[in-house]
């Protein structure tokens, strides 16, 4: 679904939509090196807790000054039993933090589980694409059915600042340019 260039400038990743994760390519010559499964969210006893399998890897971005890979996604509680499947039990959204040999680092959501920052204090839906300031402190993630830009610290890993109502619908980019 996406692609980012590694920190070195000649890694290429590339996203898997419906999974397992991230498959990382050596571009000279090219050449498949590994594939980084993001880990599915852990089972829980209350279903409005972020849980299920990573689907919808919509985009993955290096944080500016660092290696560190932001890979945005969604977590799906396909475990949720009618007639209790509505919103806040089915789809969480979350971005996995990998090192650049493919380990997790952390999972931001809005969740203290195992693992999982306590990072979106704000109901956030459709994490589309991710974009980060120039010097990687702040990192902008594009919620498509929410209709809103996530602005989060990414030092610390905690949501700064929402910015809605976006004007338009169905946003599904972001581009941050220093004006």
């Amino acid at each position: 679904w996406a692609l980012a260039w590694g920190a070195d400038g000649a890694t290429l990743f590339a996203t898997h939509f419906l999974g397992p994760g991230v498959t990382a390519f050596a571009t000279k010559p090219l050449a498949l090196t590994a594939t980084a499964p993001l880990a599915d969210g852990p089972s829980v006893g209350d279903a409005t807790e972020p849980h299920g399998p990573v689907r919808g890897v919509y985009d993955a971005v290096i944080r500016p000054g660092t290696s560190e890979l932001w890979v945005l996604h969604i977590m799906l509680g396909i475990d949720t039993p009618q007639p209790a499947l509505d919103f806040q039990r089915t789809v969480f959204p979350a971005i996995s933090l990998l090192d650049p040999g493919g380990n997790q680092l952390a999972r931001l959501s809005v969740s203290t589980n195992p693992g999982d920052g306590q990072a979106f204090g704000d109901v956030v839906s459709g994490p589309h694409a991710l974009a980060f300031s120039a010097d990687g402190a702040l990192a902008f993630m594009t919620d498509t059915d929410s209709e809103d830009v996530l602005v989060i610290d990414a030092q610390a890993r905690v949501e700064a600042q929402i910015v809605r109502p976006l004007p338009g619908h169905m946003p599904e980019g972001i581009v941050w340019t220093a004006g």
